[in-house]
């Protein structure tokens, strides 16, 4: 029997007990309620609607933990098996050819969007019970083969143009078009749960203290201790990303541009979402989520001293206690991995684990270090500062990334500007994605932010 069941059947009993308190002065000719039978039967009363009360929030909680884990199960799926889990309708979407940049052009003359473009964003507007501000693009839509075949097609006839879309016309291949060197995105690939399609706040339930256990002695009772209940919420918060269309570039229908202009916002997206997971700040308003950086939960290792008084290069014992940090709180699991920046990779290639003659580095030949992946993305900071180091600390994470929460709500809102950049004849894109990001538990991770790459 669960808890919600043990208390609603507390209750049954309670309830019966007062019924039976009041079967026995019902009766006109009873006599009047004594005053102790009274407060007896008032107080079951009572006790019985707070065990149904407990009862209906044990089970909210339950559905909560339920349908948290249906969509965690659902975002596997999907990653796993696209097509198989996909329904219907992102099969459609995979399927036909998309035009942002089609959509892009008709609301910026104030034209209502049409074709399947309209059918997208009128379907996902109707799944989040939500209009668009302009309209509304899948976070995952694919390049179709054919529309890769079509963008194959076109022949390479002349070097590029470094000038902002002069040199984007139908005689490069798309995929000879340099784009912008970005930040490496790792945090999906590192495990952290993808949560899509959420409707309102999302509050999952998280015990933060258990019952305990006691030895007694023979005929008596242990003390009363009950678990604690409390919940990781996720709350929508907007991340806003822009590219610019130049008008050259609206007059080539090609494949290129349209991937251009789609991966570009979706780039912008992906690293804002990491460097927010990160190193996120604590704010009023909080407008961005709290990265694992400043999160007050996720352990210091090696305590405030860290590295040194000022940092210092990293050391193999700062590397176990990241690891020793997750293991004494209980919160080790599999998937864990370190992650830093370009900086600390060079630096950990190069510092000695043991000796000097025969030297074992602090980052293995094949990448890793303590034995766990290590994965790099420039999202996390080398401007830190410690004391009168200046900014040139370097941060260190290790953890289980499949705590790691990333709640996303609707699809990416698409609105368009034809007039900051009207002069020019350019097209501004403006896309709008409303997500946060949380743990499950901050003990699954540790963090070093004294790590001085140039030590």
């Amino acid at each position: 029997m669960n808890r919600a069941a043990e208390l609603r059947a507390a209750a049954k009993r309670l309830r019966a007990e007062a019924d039976s308190i009041y079967e026995k002065y019902k009766a006109p000719d009873a006599g009047e309620f004594p005053a102790d039978e009274l407060r007896s039967y008032d107080e079951k009363v009572a006790a019985a609607a707070e065990k149904i009360a407990e009862a209906e929030a044990w089970e909210k909680r339950e559905k909560d933990r339920n349908d948290f884990d249906a969509r965690v199960r659902k975002a596997e799926e999907r990653a796993a098996n696209p097509n198989d889990a996909a329904d219907d309708f992102e099969k459609e979407v995979a399927r036909r050819p998309y035009s942002l940049i089609r959509a892009a052009m008709q609301f910026a003359k104030r034209q209502e969007i049409d074709g399947w473009e309209k059918e997208v964003s009128d379907e996902y507007a109707k799944r989040f019970n939500r209009p668009a501000q302009g309209f509304y693009l899948p976070l995952n839509l694919p390049f179709t083969e054919a529309e890769r075949r079509a963008a194959g097609d076109i022949e390479t006839r002349a070097d590029l143009d470094t000038t902002a879309g002069a040199g984007a016309i139908a005689t490069i291949k798309p995929d000879s078009l340099i784009e912008l060197l970005r930040n490496r995105t790792v945090l999906g690939r590192m495990g952290a749960r993808m949560l899509p399609d959420l409707v309102g706040i999302m509050s999952l339930p998280k015990q933060t203290a258990a019952a305990t256990a006691s030895w007694v002695a023979q005929g008596s009772a242990p003390g009363a201790t009950a678990l604690t209940i409390g919940t990781v919420d996720l709350t929508p918060k907007t991340v806003a990303a822009r590219t610019l269309i130049t008008r050259r570039m609206q007059l080539q229908p090609t494949l290129g541009i349209e991937m251009i202009a789609r991966e570009d916002l979706i780039s912008q997206i992906g690293i804002a979402v990491d460097t927010a997971a990160i190193n996120g700040t604590v704010a009023d308003p909080q407008l961005s989520p709290i990265g694992l950086l400043n999160r007050s939960g996720v352990s210091l290792a090696l305590g405030a001293g860290g590295l040194g008084a000022t940092g210092g290069a990293l050391t193999w014992a700062g590397l176990v206690a990241l690891e020793s940090a997750i293991y004494t709180a209980n919160a080790d699991a599999p998937g864990m991995a370190y992650l830093t920046n370009a900086k600390v990779r060079g630096h950990a290639k190069q510092k000695a684990k043991i000796g000097s003659t025969f030297p074992s580095w602090l980052m293995e030949a094949d990448g890793t270090m303590n034995g766990y992946p290590t994965f790099i993305s420039n999202c996390v900071p080398s401007n830190l500062e410690k004391s009168t180091s200046g900014t040139i600390l370097s941060a260190l994470l290790f953890g289980v990334w499949s705590e790691l929460l990333i709640g996303m709500w609707s699809a990416v809102d698409i609105l368009s500007d034809p007039y900051t950049s009207g002069g020019s004849g350019g097209l501004n894109l403006y896309a709008l994605q409303d997500l946060d990001v949380n743990t499950r538990h901050d003990e699954s991770f540790a963090k070093l932010v004294d790590v001085n790459a140039a030590a």
